[in-house]
């Protein structure tokens, strides 16, 4: 019999399409979500926010944290506005590293807690490393009274004050000497003002029970605070030893 043409005894096969790659498969779509059950949120969430300006040689942190906030809004019933914003725990920290062009740092920290705060205005003027460093402070805080009036509170996670708090605002200067290769040495003397608040920031002289709260009787005491104290540290590959003395304390109370 006759043979077949050439073209028909080989026929060409068609190109075999590829597979797609995984690169081309399209994503899944999200699951959807379950009623009752709060959506996970993302690794990186932080419960809080943390911001760094630099404005010109300054340099401003901003850090707030909404932990607490959102704990008591979860267990608490709403809560007013102003109420809401007092839950806000945060620091706010202002470093300038030449004030005024000769390298004088200035320091300004704003500390606040749920039910408390912390204000701190330092000022170094530079000078040679083998002399003193002196540092003026400026310090206002507000703290509950919690040493003789304390007593535990929800369940015991927290102590209260029964309504006394204490206004401290102090004015001094600190010398630190040279440090050498393992000591430190540091004295500081200021001036304290303390007086007596309740929760509404009033001023009181005598507690629940009739009790005075000042050294004097009035609404405030005033005072000189010396103190000298000195450090040593010894930093080793696999230990680290820290030791601390308070050589020298004096409160001499000015009322």
């Amino acid at each position: 019999p006759p043979l077949p043409p050439p073209h028909a005894r080989h026929p060409t096969r068609p190109p075999a399409q590829k597979s797609p790659t995984p690169d081309a498969t399209p994503p899944r779509p999200p699951p959807p979500h379950e009623p009752g059950r709060l959506p996970v949120p993302p690794a990186s969430a932080a419960m809080g926010a943390q911001q760094s300006v630099n404005a010109g040689k300054a340099k401003v942190d901003l850090h707030v944290d909404l932990t607490h906030m959102l704990c008591e809004a979860l267990l608490l019933p709403p809560l007013s506005s102003s109420a809401t914003i007092s839950q806000i725990v945060g620091r706010i920290s202002l470093k300038h590293p030449s004030l005024f062009g000769r390298s004088e740092k200035l320091d300004v920290i704003l500390d606040k807690g749920v039910n408390d705060s912390n204000v701190v205005v330092a000022f170094r003027r530079p000078r040679p490393e083998w002399l003193s460093q002196q540092s003026f402070v400026i310090q206002h805080s507000m703290t509950p009274e919690i040493a003789v009036h304390g007593f535990p509170a929800d369940n015991f996670t927290r102590s209260g004050s029964r309504g006394v708090n204490l206004s401290r605002l102090s004015l001094g200067v600190e010398i630190n000497e040279p440090t050498t290769s393992k000591w430190t040495s540091g004295t500081s003397v200021k001036f304290e003002h303390i007086r007596p608040v309740n929760n509404d920031g009033r001023s009181i002289a005598r507690d629940h029970e009739g009790f005075p709260l000042t050294c004097s009787g009035n609404l405030h005491d005033n005072m000189i605070i010396l103190k000298q104290e000195s450090g040593y540290a010894d930093v080793k590959d696999n230990s680290f030893l820290r030791v601390s003395l308070c050589l020298f304390h004096l409160h001499l109370s000015l009322t």
